[in-house]
């Protein structure tokens, strides 16, 4: 079982801006930042390049595609943030992590 200074530890790792929140692009950052994405990296809607690192070659997925891809999985970070704030202020304090 972790203590409560790992859990703390923990948080302080995802909020990185140290306003004691969590928000989605904190979340999205520490995955991203934690695991291996092979070729593809986490959506940013806002950044056209990213949506395009999703497509392999042009040939094989649409631009289209490639957003649809996207905004589906920018739905599921929401849906795991969303799990996890409690309060629904859309982000995640240290008492609901």
């Amino acid at each position: 079982m972790l203590s409560q200074t790992n859990v703390n530890s923990i948080f302080d790792m995802f909020d990185a801006n140290g306003d004691g929140f969590i928000d989605l692009d904190e979340l999205k950052a520490v995955f991203q930042n934690r695991l291996e994405f092979g070729d593809s990296q986490i959506c940013d809607l806002d950044n056209e390049s990213a949506i395009l690192e999703m497509v392999p070659s042009p040939s094989e997925k649409s631009t289209t595609e490639a957003r649809m891809s996207c905004e589906e999985e920018e739905s599921i970070w929401k849906m795991i943030l969303d799990a996890a704030d409690t309060d629904k202020d859309g982000k995640i304090s240290k008492k609901e992590f």
